[in-house]
């Protein structure tokens, strides 16, 4: 991971990892956020680097069970963020949405 204001560059499992996220998570590394944050020319690379993290290290994308497993940390670390807490549902809401969408096109 690289280095930010808060910790220093360390590395990470891929399982400990997303690529994109919609929301900033506490459970797994945002790498699509992290680099965009610390590459210059991000945007120029971003197919290639999507490309190498998703299909070459197979990290996936965040997805229901991410932020299921997001909300279970939260409720086991008696947070009282209900702002963000709402947000993790909000965005619950959306990827379910998505995949009946998704289902319902097929």
């Amino acid at each position: 991971m690289p280095e930010s204001t808060t910790q220093k560059a360390t590395w990470a499992l891929p399982k400990d990892c997303v690529w994109e996220s919609p929301i900033e998570m506490t459970t797994k590394h945002s790498l699509a956020k992290l680099y965009a944050n610390h590459f210059p020319k991000f945007s120029v690379d971003r197919s290639n680097l999507a490309s190498f993290f998703s299909m070459t290290l197979e990290i996936p994308n965040c997805n229901w069970e991410h932020l299921v497993e997001e909300i279970r940390a939260f409720k086991s670390s008696n947070c009282n963020n209900f702002d963000r807490i709402s947000t993790l549902y909000e965005c619950l809401a959306n990827k379910r949405l998505i995949a009946i969408s998704a289902t319902t096109l097929k």
